[in-house]
């Protein structure tokens, strides 16, 4: 061949689509280009075509373009940083819930879960890609509920009101009723005044409210459907008409501090004064409502205390009694002395507002009521 011929060998094999085909290019003296070498895919039904591009098909369209394969999505694991902020709503209604039996271990749930929201707006993949305001609000929700929270219940006050006064001068007819009790010349009227001055109600009221004297009854004035009061025993005077003969008397100690007491006769015993207070209870104490309490208030005559002097105690928790007979008794006021002139009530207790809970201690004077 010419120097300027080239040569060209082609490999075909009928029937078969082309293996291989092997361009040899000469062009005169010049330096050769090397070799090209194509390789294709087997003329073959039962073989995959290649893949090619959409130009190169148009160009063969005796050539099958092959179906694409839909490529299997791999699961993707749950992120940790996604699912534990969305836990901060289910917990935050928890916090609440349990700030009502446990305030302080609520309070601490309630302000994790805060932030746990907080962290949910920041990292969650929806609000990212969504309006910014939507983040924006969100914030501004979490922040004020914090706020709410802070000043509204844990930093909030919860004023109360005692007052108290006595009625030294004058004394009312024996026999009369005031507020059920059976008065007698023996006797003080003690008043005690607690007050809700807040604009909540309060909730969970339980105070001992225990006078410096001896307290023969006392009960609620106006009394509401939501406060009781009862009495604590502690140190007892007990008194009974007995029918003689006794030899052997016995004292039952009930729970931490009543007391009741039998003799071998059948003598009945009832509490004449008490010097353990009472204690009111309410469920809920409505704003701005005032519990009007009286006390009877007595001194037991020192003859009297001289001749049954309790044995001494040496420990917490110990208890005793001392018994004595008295002959020509009219009535049991007889072995009480003047009405006794109270100088001071002391108050202990707790309730609760708005689930936060409180505690109380304090003395309040007693005023002359004449």
């Amino acid at each position: 061949m010419g120097s300027n011929s080239c040569a060209q060998s082609v490999v075909l094999s009928r029937g078969l689509w082309l293996r291989s085909l092997k361009i040899i290019s000469f062009v005169g003296p010049r330096k050769s280009l090397g070799s090209l070498e194509v390789y294709a895919m087997p003329d073959s039904p039962n073989q995959t075509p290649s893949w090619h591009n959409s130009k190169w098909y148009t160009n063969h369209p005796e050539v099958p373009r092959p179906a694409q394969e839909a490529k299997p999505v791999e699961a993707q694991g749950v992120s940790v940083g996604l699912w534990i902020p969305r836990t901060g709503g289910v917990s935050l209604v928890g916090g609440f819930g349990l700030m009502k039996f446990y305030f302080w271990a609520g309070l601490i749930v309630v302000y994790i879960s805060l932030v746990l929201l907080l962290w949910d707006l920041c990292v969650d993949p929806l609000l990212i890609k969504g309006p910014v305001w939507v983040q924006i609000i969100g914030v501004g929700i979490l922040f004020c509920l914090f706020g709410v929270v802070t000043a509204g219940v844990v930093g909030a006050q919860a004023p109360r009101s005692f007052n108290s006064y006595a009625m030294l001068k004058g004394n009312y007819a024996n026999g009369i009723e005031i507020g059920g009790i059976k008065w007698d010349s023996h006797l003080t009227d003690l008043r005690v005044a607690v007050t809700n001055p807040d604009d909540r109600d309060y909730t969970d009221v339980d105070l001992t409210i225990r006078p410096d004297k001896w307290t023969y009854q006392a009960t609620i004035l106006n009394k509401p459907s939501d406060c009781d009061l009862t009495a604590l025993g502690g140190d007892t005077v007990f008194t009974t008409i007995t029918k003689g003969g006794a030899v052997k008397m016995t004292m039952h100690r009930l729970g931490d501090s009543l007391s009741e007491a039998q003799d071998d006769v059948g003598d009945v015993f009832t509490p004449l004064v008490t010097a353990g207070g009472y204690r009111l209870r309410c469920s809920r104490l409505a704003a701005h409502f005032t519990v009007r309490l009286v006390f009877a208030v007595a001194s037991v005559s020192q003859t009297v205390s001289q001749k049954t002097q309790l044995p001494k105690l040496n420990k917490p928790g110990d208890w005793g009694m001392a018994v004595s007979e008295w002959a020509g008794v009219k009535s049991e006021f007889d072995i009480l002395d003047v009405k006794p002139s109270p100088s001071r009530v002391n108050i202990t207790g707790r309730y609760t507002r708005i689930m936060k809970p409180y505690s109380i201690k304090t003395t309040v004077a007693v005023e002359n009521g004449n």
